[in-house]
């Protein structure tokens, strides 16, 4: 059955607004009648409505479910906070990218003036699959879609698909999860269509571990036949100011450091998406190892040549 989008989004819209009203409350957190009272001084969110305290606990339980982040009770004060807030802010920890996120859109749904002085990337990939994928994760439901890839003509339909864990990458959202059909594989969110739930439910695997899988991983797609290699760039200083204030990847190192230039270090799999960035930089960047990576870009480099000869 089609799942309602502007009832989905509508639900995630509350979950956002109750994570930044607690992250903003800090470690000492809000009583249920604090939260209820600011839930209902927020229009754009409660449309003229109270927060019943079942509805709070199910979004509670909601939160934790979809997003990692438990909301726990103090219960000798009655207050509600987000659990382990201080981990929420470690530097390259996906919950503060999305924190930061929600923060920021929940600041800017509240205050209708500043929506036109606040430009953000367009996320392609957000609607529609987004939403239904993530209450079809929540619910452990298995989907059917349509997906269209980029370099083939056919449409394949996938049935009974697992969706175990979605991951952004380069403005695009991924999901991985089980097929019924080829086994493991990751979907870009906008290339599926008619997306519907099934009636039958599936259990991740205890041991699954998303971050495990995506730990040596550039970009979205996890190679079985590559394995993960030290690669070794040399760059020019102005690259490596970029490098240093936004690292390419969690893996990255310097390991010389001069006036004129620096090297780098990635311990990662030599995945498409990498050599794409890589390309980024352009004469600002040389591939020192390994030798079969630097090869690679060359030919890439000769072949771009080619074009313009």
């Amino acid at each position: 059955m089609p799942i309602e989008k502007s009832k989905v989004m509508n639900i995630l819209k509350k979950y956002i607004w109750l994570i930044d009203t607690l992250i903003r409350s800090g470690n000492r957190g809000l009583t249920f009648e604090e939260i209820s009272e600011k839930y209902s001084n927020s229009d754009h969110i409660s449309e003229g409505g109270s927060y019943a305290l079942r509805t709070f606990h199910d979004h509670r339980k909601a939160i934790g479910d979809i997003f990692g982040i438990d909301i726990v009770c103090n219960h000798s004060e009655n207050r509600y906070s987000i659990a382990d807030i201080d981990d929420l802010k470690s530097p390259g920890f996906f919950r503060q990218w999305m924190l930061e996120t929600v923060s920021i859109n929940n600041l800017v749904s509240a205050n209708d003036k500043l929506r036109n002085r606040i430009l953000l990337e367009k996320i392609p990939s957000v609607s529609p699959a987004l939403a239904p994928l993530l209450t079809a994760m929540q619910e452990g439901h298995t989907v059917n879609f349509t997906y269209v890839p980029f370099d083939k003509e056919q449409t394949p339909q996938y049935h009974d698909f697992q969706p175990w864990t979605l991951k952004m990458s380069r403005r695009r959202w991924y999901v991985y999860g089980l097929t019924s059909e080829k086994g493991m594989r990751i979907f870009s969110l906008d290339r599926i269509t008619n997306v519907e739930t099934t009636g039958n439910t599936f259990v991740v695997p205890d041991d699954f571990d998303a971050e495990l899988l995506f730990h040596n991983t550039f970009g979205a797609f996890v190679s079985t036949r590559e394995q993960p290699q030290l690669i070794k760039i040399k760059v020019d200083d102005e690259q490596a100011k970029y490098l240093r204030s936004l690292p390419m990847h969690h893996s990255q190192k310097e390991i010389e450091s001069t006036p004129q230039y620096s090297v780098f270090t990635l311990f990662v799999t030599p995945s498409y998406d990498l050599k794409q960035e890589l390309l980024t930089m352009n004469a600002h960047a040389e591939i020192l190892a390994p030798e079969s990576l630097r090869n690679e870009m060359k030919d890439l480099l000769h072949s771009m040549l080619g074009k313009y000869e």
